[in-house]
Parts: C-alpha cells; sequence; structure tokens
C-alpha cells in the first residue's frame, strides 16, 4: 500500500519559473521531495513483480486538509510560534494555500495503489 503526495502532471519549464518562489516555500516548509506521477509508481510496482490491484488519485478526498491545517494554525497560533517561530508559522499558513493552489490546479495531489505480490494472486 502507498499514499503519498504526488505530482498531479508535468509541469513546463515556464510554469515551473512561474510558481518557483511557491515550491521554495514548500521545500523550507516541508523539506526538499521529489514526486512523480501515480502512473509512475503503478510502473515501478508492475516492474518489481507486483500486480497493481488498485489505483486512484484521491486529491478531491484531501484538498480539505490544508484549510484545516490553516484553521488549527491560526486557532493555535500562540503556541505554534512560541514553539517554531513567528516567521515559520507565516511561512506554513502560507504553505497551505499554496498546496491549496497546485491540488486545485493539478499540479499536486494525493494517490493511494494497492499492490500484491504475483504469487499471492
Amino acid at each position: 500500500m502507498l499514499c503519498d503526495v504526488m505530482l498531479g502532471r508535468k509541469l513546463s519549464l515556464s510554469e515551473v519559473i512561474d510558481h518557483r518562489d511557491d515550491f521554495l516555500l514548500l521545500k523550507d516548509v516541508f523539506g526538499r521531495a521529489v514526486m512523480e506521477p501515480l502512473e509512475f509508481y503503478e510502473q515501478q510496482c508492475e516492474a518489481n513483480g507486483l500486480i497493481v490491484e488498485h489505483s486512484r488519485s484521491i486529491s478531491a478526498e484531501t484538498l480539505s486538509t490544508f484549510d484545516r491545517w490553516h484553521d488549527n494554525a491560526l486557532q493555535n497560533r500562540a503556541t505554534v510560534s512560541e514553539m517554531i517561530g513567528d516567521e515559520a508559522c507565516k511561512q506554513f499558513s502560507d504553505s497551505c494555500y499554496v498546496l491549496r493552489n497546485f491540488w486545485e490546479s493539478a499540479v499536486l495531489g494525493y494517490g493511494i495503489i494497492s499492490a500484491l505480490k504475483a504469487d499471492s494472486v
């Protein structure tokens, strides 16, 4: 079973440049990441002898996560700021908007894949 943030679609160079600040913000808040589309993970499963049983995007079902993260950070701003500082708290809040936008424009999303060993089918 694999569930994770995945690349929703390949970006053109001009889109990457346009979203440069957004990507840098996400790197600062969450760390460096490499994401691939859902199909990449399906191919990796099959190339390694697994049979993909189920695979789909659950981006629509996870979109509200960012509103909840943002609201929770605001409701607990004093505690969060005390723990990570005012600037990091603001960056986290801003990252929620970036992620929401990326989900809505299918730049990023959330995928789920379940696969079985070929000999267990």
